[in-house]
């Protein structure tokens, strides 16, 4: 934990922001809590494509003691990214589904990234009209980190979309 206090504070000195994941992380390093081990540890192996380390890490998580309403959204959004992953598809469904309704009004990139990915889940299944309503509703989140790439892929889906 030392060490992880220390490293953000050296990052806050001397971090600069250019591209939108410097600028998420910046926001990262703004808030007064370190992200959750746990979920920063599934989200890496399944970045890393050690699928079976993230399921046993998300397996291991007691969603009760998930404090934040921030790492509450997180986990539903790390399951779901990994069982897309993985092809179970219609769980995947199911999470991203969780990430879009307990999301609210919070300005974190799971919600619209879930949405994103919900479109393209509805585009697979040759089903256009979720796809588009998923496309659309992922631009309309409001100021949050990855908002350009997001909605970049958002509206070249929907540009696709249109063309079929």
């Amino acid at each position: 934990m030392s060490d992880a206090l220390e490293t953000f504070e050296l990052a806050r000195n001397i971090g600069r922001e250019v591209t939108e994941a410097d600028k998420y992380a910046a926001r990262s390093l703004a808030e007064d809590e370190l992200p959750h081990p746990q979920l920063a540890r599934a989200r890496y192996y399944t970045d890393g494509g050690l699928y079976s380390e993230a399921q046993s890490t998300l397996d291991a998580i007691v969603t009760p003691e998930l404090k934040t309403h921030r790492d509450k959204i997180e986990y539903h959004y790390r399951k779901a990214r990994l069982y897309h992953k993985t092809y179970k598809l219609d769980a995947a469904k199911t999470e991203y589904a969780k990430v879009i309704e307990i999301n609210g009004d919070a300005n974190w990139y799971y919600a619209p990234n879930a949405c994103l990915q919900m479109g393209y889940l509805f585009v697979y299944e040759k089903k256009k009209d979720q796809a588009q309503s998923y496309f659309q509703q992922a631009l309309s989140y409001k100021k949050h980190e990855y908002k350009n790439s997001i909605d970049t892929k958002a509206r070249s889906a929907l540009s696709q979309l249109n063309r079929k």
